[in-house]
């Protein structure tokens, strides 16, 4: 069986701010995959606070087959932007969306992004 390459993506949905939030949801998602022994990257932009260009590059490093992140309704604008660097740098890869984000505005995000799949 072939190696799925997964990314699981923390966006800073307040870039400015000094405080940083532990992304508890993805925690929650990585403790599942972990379990069941999928392998998979984080990239933690609210953590390092990563710019743009500091993502696409991460993002370009592996052939991702996968990239999921989640955000709160009030991040979308930070989810259309790194779905959209997912999609320039991996653009065989399903984007994987989850969170508030994914449902409450559920058609927004699919039809007015690159993501792909919206989780409820």
């Amino acid at each position: 069986m072939a190696k799925i390459n997964i990314a699981l993506i923390s966006i800073a949905v307040r870039p400015n701010s000094e405080f940083k939030v532990f992304p508890m949801g993805l925690a929650f998602v990585a403790s599942a995959m972990m379990r069941d022994g999928f392998d998979f990257d984080i990239i933690d932009i609210e953590a390092h606070r990563f710019s743009d260009g500091e993502v696409e590059s991460l993002l370009g490093k592996k052939e991702y087959d996968i990239v999921a992140f989640g955000a709160l309704v009030s991040g979308y604008k930070y989810v259309k932007n790194i779905a959209a660097i997912t999609r320039r740098t991996n653009p065989n890869a399903v984007i994987i969306a989850g969170n508030s984000v994914a449902t409450s505005i559920t058609e927004h995000l699919l039809f007015n992004t690159e993501v792909d799949i919206a989780v409820k």
